[in-house]
């Protein structure tokens, strides 16, 4: 047998014993977050004008440098439109690789099945458009099982134009809802460096159009970020701000929150439940005087997640490599005699 042949051989069993190399079926990096709102309502003082509205969506997913953008807006001051029939608003799933997730539409959590990047969002129903309380999902997932970086971002965006009337004084409005959201941050892999996060952001502002002419801020600024605690979540700013008053009616869990780990083995979670487990959030706003104001509300979920690990041959592979060697000499000694 000629030297060539003795090294072709010996690269073909080392090779065969190395396809084993450590990737194992249950390693991840993986990153959920989740937003599920119902039942959305505003009630109170009557606005003087007609209320107009704007809604945008937008949807984000990279996948190892591979990026998809979908996004979708409506508006009752020009085209296009809001559907009054089916879904008030729906932008495309943002997904790498397409159809990885199930494709548009799918709220369900997938969870750490492969590598994948997808973002979704809709808004069901609109009180202003179709009449019907207000509803909506939006949801970012990604999972890693090989080296690389995912991202994926959901961002809903409501903003209503109010004007009340210039005699208007102690105004008041009460805005509640009900809302579900789900996150978790986990990691199982074998050695190597990892990052997992998930992110919820979720913001209403009650805004006058009316600025302080030396700073530009608004004159009366309503701010509330629910964190799901027994202090007031609702801050009141502005130099108009005296004798306005905000007050949490219900804030059952904080839909403000960052998970993030590198630890390997980890797993994050907040409110995470399959179940679309609905609780309260509502709050009072008294006081404000006439004039023109914006309602608006923002909410993003976003995850992050990197993985890079160097294949090293497992004990179990090292085995296999040593009885194949082993296998080869004593072939090669026979063929030798």
């Amino acid at each position: 047998m000629t030297k060539f042949m003795k090294k072709a051989m010996i690269a073909v069993a080392v090779a065969g014993s190395l396809g084993a190399v450590s990737t194992t079926a249950s390693a991840y990096v993986y990153a959920l977050s989740h937003l599920s709102v119902a039942n959305f309502g505003f009630t109170g003082t009557a606005p003087s004008a007609p209320i107009t509205y704007t809604f945008d969506l937008t949807n984000s997913a990279t996948l190892n440098g591979t990026t998809v953008v979908e996004s979708a807006s409506c508006s009752n001051i020009s085209p296009p439109a809001c559907s009054t029939t089916g879904n008030v608003l729906d932008a495309p799933v943002a997904e790498v690789p397409a159809g990885a997730r199930g494709g548009e539409n799918n709220y369900n959590f997938v969870g750490p099945t492969g590598s994948y990047a997808s973002a979704d969002s809709v808004i069901h129903t609109a009180a202003l458009v179709d009449g019907v309380p207000s509803s909506s999902d939006q949801i970012a997932e990604a999972d890693l099982v090989t080296n690389g970086a995912g991202r994926a971002n959901a961002e809903l965006q409501s903003n209503t134009n109010l004007t009340f009337s210039a005699a208007l004084t102690g105004g008041s409005f009460t805005l509640l809802f009900t809302a579900d959201p789900d996150m978790r941050a986990a990691i199982s892999d074998s050695a190597g460096a990892y990052s997992a996060q998930s992110n919820l952001n979720t913001s209403f502002t009650f805004v006058s159009a009316a600025t302080d002419p030396g700073t530009g801020d608004p004159l009366l600024a309503v701010t509330w970020t629910p964190q799901g605690t027994a202090a007031n979540d609702c801050v009141v700013t502005g130099l108009a701000s005296a004798g306005v008053t905000c007050t949490e009616l219900f804030d059952s869990e904080d839909l403000n929150r960052n998970l993030g780990t590198g630890s390997n083995p980890s797993d994050l979670q907040h409110s995470f439940d399959a179940s679309n487990n609905q609780t309260q959030f509502g709050i009072t706003v008294n006081g404000f005087t006439g004039g023109d104001y914006s309602l608006a509300l923002n909410s993003v979920t976003s995850v992050s997640v990197r993985r890079n690990v160097t294949a090293v041959p497992e004990p179990a592979t090292l085995a296999l490599l040593s009885i194949s060697l082993i296998g080869l000499g004593a072939t090669l000694k026979r063929r030798k005699s």
